[in-house]
């Protein structure tokens, strides 16, 4: 009896604690909402084909992605293609308004079927046995507002203000997972919890983000446009700053000797200043670099994902790397 109810028990937490929150919100210099971005893949398989889904800040569904044997399609909310399908081991089918219609397989089973709303969109999707897989809900102005799953079941509810921004987005048991909040000027303030603690903060100067202090979100914040700048913890505490620079290299082991930083982006040459001069690597705990032992990104290469530093002049890498690529992880 015991063991029953220690698992029931298990079973209520697993079930509370479960939530689908966005995996990125991509933000303009400015501070408007861009995107937010879901993985449903990794936090609601249940939703499949449904892997991932782009919302705007105004609640438009931008764009959406299936996966299907395997592969990944990406198509918006009326149903228009946006990944190359040709090159595929699939058949896609669209109906007299030029929208998917159903896809089917080499062997001609039909695997999904689409079906739209009075307005075009995108409303659910069944597979070729009509059980439905996963339902898309828009309000009167166009704005999605819930994502179900094939038995009905809302696990996703988005809420806009007066203005049409996002103002927040609850989970199918209707709790806030965030309540976002807006200065003066439109631009994105504070992103609060169902308690109204605030799980991140962003400030300006000159109609620009300055600074966000982020604490509890539970996902990554980026802006748009801004390749050579990135959000990144400074390890002593959960406040994030914007720096043009975010990996460094050094020419000696442990971080010492001489040093210089790089912003996110491609490195095809490091001319011969640095050249096979590399023994240190720092980087922030979001970004990935590859290292290559010759230019142009040839050769053997390396993935590093955390600080990095040779202990030995024998070390693989020691003094071996000619060309990097950095980018987010």
């Amino acid at each position: 009896m015991k063991n029953i109810r220690l698992t029931l028990f298990f079973l209520f937490i697993i079930n509370v604690g479960f939530s689908i929150k966005p995996t990125e919100i991509k933000l303009s210099n400015s501070g408007h909402i861009i995107n937010m971005y879901f993985n449903l893949e990794e936090s609601a398989s249940f939703l499949m084909p449904l892997s991932a889904i782009n919302v705007s800040g105004e609640l438009i569904n931008t764009s959406m992605q299936l996966k299907i044997n395997n592969s990944y399609f990406w198509f918006d909310q009326y149903g228009n293609t946006l990944t190359d399908i040709r090159q595929t081991d699939l058949k896609i089918y669209f109906n007299l308004e030029n929208k998917i219609e159903k896809i089917k397989n080499l062997d001609n089973v039909i695997l999904y079927k689409f079906y739209y709303d009075f307005n075009g969109r995108l409303a659910y999707v069944k597979d070729g046995s009509y059980v439905m897989k996963f339902r898309l809900y828009y309000d009167f102005d166009g704005h999605l507002s819930q994502i179900a799953d094939g038995n009905y079941n809302k696990h996703i509810k988005f809420y806009s203000d007066f203005e049409g921004r996002v103002s927040g987005i609850k989970d199918k048991s209707y709790n806030y997972e965030y309540k976002f909040t807006y200065d003066f000027s439109n631009r994105l303030e504070k992103i609060k919890d169902k308690n109204y603690i605030v799980l991140a903060k962003i400030t300006y100067s000159e109609n620009k983000i300055q600074h966000i202090s982020k604490s509890n979100l539970g996902c990554r914040i980026s802006i748009e446009n801004q390749c050579n700048q990135l959000l990144y913890s400074n390890g002593l505490s959960n406040e994030l700053v914007l720096s043009n620079n975010v990996i460094t290299i050094y020419s000696n082991f442990k971080f010492s000797g001489g040093n210089k930083s790089f912003p996110l982006g491609n490195y095809s040459s490091l001319g011969y200043e640095w050249n096979d001069k590399i023994s240190s690597i720092a980087l922030p705990d979001n970004v990935k670099i590859i290292v290559y032992e010759n230019e142009s990104f040839s050769g053997d290469s390396a993935v590093i994902t955390s600080n990095w530093t040779s202990i030995s002049y024998s070390d693989l890498w020691n003094n071996k790397i000619s060309s990097f690529q950095i980018m987010l992880k």
